[in-house]
């Protein structure tokens, strides 16, 4: 999961939006909330390996039907659908998914 990692700085963001961001931050550890940046910014081979190891793993999709993507060498099709599912559930909780990215 190291690969392609996930930003947690407001720095890489938009900057106009950053900015909003950065207040919207700041007003909630003036009203005494504790905030925590879990990402901000997610490389696309990253937001890919999450959907389709979530989709994988869900059924939503086969695994020798998952398009491939430049960039990230995976082999989603393991022989058969049980290898496949849980090594898609392997990833989901490396990521720790809890929800459809």
């Amino acid at each position: 999961m190291s690969r392609f990692p996930t930003s947690r700085s407001t720095g890489d963001l938009e900057a106009s939006f950053r900015v909003n961001v950065d207040k919207f931050v700041a007003a909630l550890r003036k009203a005494g909330a504790s905030v925590v940046i879990s990402a901000t910014k997610r490389p696309a081979e990253r937001a890919y390996l999450m959907r389709q190891s979530w989709d994988i793993s869900k059924g939503a999709v086969k695994p020798k039907d998952v398009p491939p993507r430049q960039g990230v060498a995976i082999e989603w099709d393991h022989g058969n659908d049980k290898a496949s599912v849980d090594a898609a559930k392997a990833m989901l909780e490396g990521y720790g998914l809890a929800y459809r990215p």
